[in-house]
C-alpha cells in the first residue's frame, strides 16, 4: 500500500503515508513528524524491531528514516494501545524489518533523483539461517551545488544521509527460532563557512521465540540502541566538537497463552536510559575553545503487563 502511495521525488515514504490516516496531522511543512489526535510528537512511540527510534526523519522531514523495501509490516495504533506498548499516551508505531528468504536469494531496489536503495535477502544454509540486508544513499549534494541565490553560496555547502540494515535468522527447530537485526542512519549538513551538523542513530538486537506446547508462546528480547546529535567547527581558533547522546539498552520478555477462547498476554520490560547532556572538545591543539563535559545522566524504565482477549459467543 505505501509502495502505491503517491511519492516525493520517487522515493515512497512511511510516515508521510501515515499522516494521511484519519486523526493524524503533520508537523509541518518540512518536519516528518506527526501528531495524533491532538497529541504532541514526543507522546508517540516509534519502535524498529523493538527498539525506540528518537529521530524518524532524513534530511529535515523530506524524508523518513525508514527504507520501505526492507519493510516487512507495520502496526499503527491511534487508540485502544496494547498493554505491552506502555510509555506513551497518544500513538505507537510499531515496524518491523523483512527476514531473509529461506529458500531462495531476492533482490530489490530503486534509483531516484535524490537517493537510490537496494534491497537483498536470501539463505546461507537453505531452510536453516537466512540473511537480509539493505541500504540506502543520497546524493543530494549536486542538487545543492545546482542553486544560485544572489544572497547565499551552496556550492560548498553539503547534505547527505544514509541507512542500513542487517537482519539474521536461524531457526533451530520448528519450535525455535532465533533473530539478530541490526540498523544505522546517519545524517550529515553543512552550509559554506558554516558549522557541520550531524545526527546518528545505530540499533542492535537480538530475539528469540520459543513455543513451550501448543497453548504457550514466550519471547525473549534484548537490544542496545543509541541517537547521538554533533555539531563541529573546521575553524584553527574556534573549532569545536560538541555532542549529546542518548544510550537506551532495553530487555523484554512477552509470553502468550491461549487456552480455548482466551488470549492471555503478559511479560515485562526495562530499558536503562543513559544520557550525555554535552561534551564540548576543542577541535585542535590551536583552538581556545576550553573542553566541558556534563556527567551522564542514568535512569530506569520498568514495566509489566498483563491482558487477556476473549470473545463472547
Amino acid at each position: 500500500d505505501i509502495k502505491r502511495a503517491p511519492t516525493l521525488l520517487g522515493e515512497a515514504d512511511l510516515i508521510r503515508q501515515i499522516q494521511t490516516m484519519p486523526g493524524v496531522t503533520t508537523v509541518g511543512e518540512a518536519a516528518s513528524g506527526f501528531n495524533v489526535r491532538g497529541g504532541s510528537v514526543d507522546q508517540n512511540l516509534i519502535l524498529y524491531d523493538g527498539l525506540q527510534v528518537f529521530n524518524s526523519s532524513h534530511m529535515f522531514g523530506f524524508f523518513s528514516v525508514f527504507n520501505t523495501e526492507a519493510i516487512r509490516d507495520v502496526n499503527f495504533y491511534r487508540g485502544a494501545v496494547p498493554a505491552e506498548f506502555g510509555g506513551r499516551s497518544s500513538s505507537v508505531l510499531d515496524i518491523r524489518s523483512k527476514e531473509g528468504n529461506y529458500n531462495n536469494w531476492e533482490f530489490s531496489g530503486g534509483i531516484g533523483i535524490i537517493s537510490s536503495n537496494i534491497m537483498a535477502s536470501g539463505p546461507v544454509v537453505k531452510n536453516k539461517t537466512s540473511v537480509a540486508a539493505s541500504i540506502r544513499t543520497t546524493y543530494s549534494d549536486w542538487l545543492l551545488n545546482t542553486v544560485r541565490s544572489n544572497y547565499l553560496s551552496l556550492e560548498n555547502s553539503s547534505v547527505t544521509f544514509y541507512d542500513g540494515s542487517l537482519k539474521i535468522g536461524h531457526i533451530f527447530n520448528e519450535k525455535t527460532k532465533l533473530v539478530a537485526s541490526g540498523y544505522l542512519s546517519h545524517d550529515r549538513f553543512r552550509l559554506q563557512g558554516d558549522s557541520t551538523f550531524q545526527w546518528d542513530t545505530r540499533m542492535a538486537s537480538v530475539r528469540l521465540d520459543h513455543e513451550f506446547n501448543k497453548k504457550l508462546s514466550g519471547f525473549f528480547f534484548a537490544g542496545i540502541g543509541t541517537y547521538s546529535y554533533d555539531v563541529s567547527d573546521e575553524g584553527v581558533s574556534s573549532g569545536f566538537n560538541l555532542r549529546y547522546a542518548i544510550t537506551h539498552p532495553t530487555f523484554k520478555v512477552d509470553f502468550l497463552y491461549q487456552p480455548g477462547q482466551h488470549k492471555v498476554s503478559f511479560g515485562g520490560q526495562m530499558i536503562d536510559y543513559q544520557f550525555q547532556p554535552g561534551e564540548l572538545i576543542p577541535a585542535s591543539g590551536q583552538s581556545i575553545v576550553r573542553p566541558v563535559k556534563m556527567d551522564t545522566q542514568r535512569s530506569q524504565e520498568w514495566a509489566a503487563y498483563l491482558t487477556d482477549d476473549f470473545e463472547i459467543m
